[in-house]
């Protein structure tokens, strides 16, 4: 008798027993000696969707990681390992397509990430850095062209790094590390804010912006890191690029110094010419002949004065859309020949001040509405595309 219950016990039991290995989600490894692969069950390997790592990670682990791990797993937990590099290639193109979204906080220690690491080619992986900005290496988030960069976020409790305006500063708000935006919305991420001194390494490496709208490097930057715009692109809706609207603005008087490969760029085969190129680098009118002069800013071939940059009007034409802003006295009036459906304002911060709704051809914004030193605004049209565009009060 005491057999027979035992015996139904146990078969009670062992049901349980593995459910509970079967549905083990949170799974904490230290990994290092042994290959990560061989440190996880096959229940663990099926179930786990949140891993912790410490000790550090095998070429190999990162391997296994990318081929298929990755994909299932929500968060992967480096924070407390021994790494102070993260190798090239490391998470690379791992198997993101149509999976969840994955958040990978990075180690504390991290000091140096090599080529290509971060490039894996999804707004749906989010690197968490938890330590001090680390150096990079060439083309790390980014490369052939191909605009899915992943997001990178200060994690809370971060000493070093915080997020503003959802770009990535230093705690003291003088470097701007990473900004993270739509390449069709300058205001996510896309506008540097006053009283940055430095932007860092790699920034705006292999990204793509919008060819209508304006980028503007503050009077307070003084220096700019390796890379930080190399191979930076025009995206236009149609083929070829055309950036004869894409201007960038530096506004200090005393051109900032540059790293190595700053404005890197080339040719590419089916886009032609990039920017420094073919935009329009304007500048404080008495630094004309000192930018003209400066080694790597005089790479740009259309170098003009403040003084030509007129805000005021702007005139641009697409294959489907003409689009006309004029200020008057007292106001902007947007005229387009096709409807739109609303125009929002934001502050040079990003701030979105209001949103209105139009559905009409004309449209305008009063200018004691305007925010100093001056404001962006985004007009939806009725077939999808946006435009935007600078206003001063």
């Amino acid at each position: 008798m005491k057999k027979t219950l035992l015996a139904i016990l146990s078969a009670m039991l062992m049901p349980c027993g593995l459910q509970a290995q079967d549905t083990e989600t949170h799974v904490t490894v230290h990994a290092g000696e042994a290959a990560l692969e061989t440190l996880l069950t096959e229940e663990e390997k099926q179930s786990v969707t949140h891993l912790t790592v410490t000790g550090t990670l095998l070429d190999e682990d990162y391997a296994f990681l990318r081929d298929g791990l990755l994909e299932q797993l929500d968060t992967l937990d480096l924070r407390e390992a021994e790494i102070d590099t993260i190798p090239a290639h490391a998470f690379e193109e791992f198997n993101c397509y149509g999976s969840k979204a994955i958040r990978i906080i990075l180690p504390s220690k991290l000091k140096h990430v090599k080529d290509k690491a971060f490039c894996c080619n999804t707004h749906r992986c989010v690197f968490e850095i938890t330590g001090k900005y680390p150096t990079l290496g060439k083309d790390i988030f980014t490369k052939d062209f191909i605009y899915a960069e992943p997001r990178m976020e200060a994690s809370p409790d971060n000493e070093y790094c915080m997020m503003i305006e959802n770009a990535i500063y230093s705690s003291d708000r003088t470097i701007l590390h990473y900004p993270n935006y739509d390449w069709k919305e300058p205001i996510y991420g896309g506008q540097i804010i006053e009283g940055t001194k430095i932007i860092s390494a790699n920034a705006y490496e292999n990204r793509a912006w919008e060819y209508r709208w304006n980028f503007t490097i503050p009077a307070s930057v003084d220096s700019i890191g390796d890379r930080a715009f190399a191979s930076f692109q025009i995206a236009t809706p149609d083929m070829p690029v055309d950036s004869k609207d894409f201007r960038i603005i530096c506004e200090s008087l005393i051109p900032p110094r540059l790293g190595l490969d700053v404005f890197y760029t080339m040719e590419h085969p089916y886009w032609g010419l990039f920017y420094v190129n073919e935009a329009t680098l304007y500048v404080p009118d008495e630094s004309v002949d000192t930018y003209r002069k400066a080694e790597g800013w005089k790479r740009f071939k259309k170098i003009k004065g403040l003084n030509e940059f007129n805000p005021n009007s702007v005139n641009l034409t697409s294959p489907n859309t003409s689009f006309s802003v004029k200020g008057t006295d007292d106001c902007y009036i947007f005229s387009t020949s096709i409807d739109m459906e609303q125009i929002k304002l934001y502050s040079v911060s990003g701030q979105l001040l209001f949103s209105m709704p139009v559905h009409a051809k004309q449209g305008k914004i009063n200018k004691s509405t305007l925010p100093s030193p001056y404001a962006i605004a985004s007009i939806d049209f009725a077939d999808g595309t946006t435009q935007t565009v600078k206003l001063i009060p």
